[in-house]
């Protein structure tokens, strides 16, 4: 379907750490999610003009808990994932093999024990539409948020923090993924 409306699209895999660049091919908007802290902490390094990062949680208690960032904005990466927090929990081998016992209704306490990410696939889909509601957005003039914290069970509770300054139609044009 993309072909037919002329959209050419790229999907780049690579490892993405402090050496990460980049490529004049690319386009300068990334748009990226990553399963751990310590990536996020490089995406002002990494040459893009604009990034826009989202995540879930990763718990049993915050699974649906959408968290995106647009940078640059108020705060460097580095501030909003600083280092010396840990990406990794230990697993509990111990409650790993309490409830590995199939008694259980659906493993959540197992996942949980074993530190391993706990999502539906409704909310992957809210954080890919919220992700492509802040590139709209910013095509169409509308308002920039530096940060969105979305709670799909009680939106009561999300938070969204607007940006000092909003992209203007050049500068989003001048991200050069466009082709007309």
């Amino acid at each position: 379907m993309a072909g037919a409306r002329k959209f050419k699209t790229m999907l780049t895999e690579r490892r993405f750490d402090e050496h990460t660049r980049r490529r004049d091919e690319e386009p300068a908007l990334a748009l990226c999610g990553f399963d751990q802290e310590r990536p996020r902490r490089y995406l002002d390094d990494a040459g893009f003009s604009r990034v826009v990062e989202c995540g879930l949680g990763g718990a049993v208690s915050d699974f649906d808990i959408i968290q995106l960032h647009n940078l640059p904005g108020r705060r460097l990466a580095k501030e909003i994932w600083p280092e010396g927090q840990s990406d990794e929990v230990a697993p509990s081998e111990h409650l790993i093999r309490e409830f590995s016992g199939g008694n259980e209704d659906c493993g959540a306490v197992v996942l949980e024990a074993a530190s391993r990410a706990v999502s539906t696939s409704f909310i992957g889909a809210m954080a890919g539409t919220i992700v492509l509601g802040e590139v709209i957005r910013g095509f169409s003039g509308g308002e920039k948020f530096d940060e969105l914290l979305v709670r799909p069970k009680n939106l009561g509770d999300s938070q969204f923090r607007t940006a000092g300054v909003n992209y203007s139609a050049s500068e989003m044009a001048a991200l050069g993924f466009a082709q007309c």
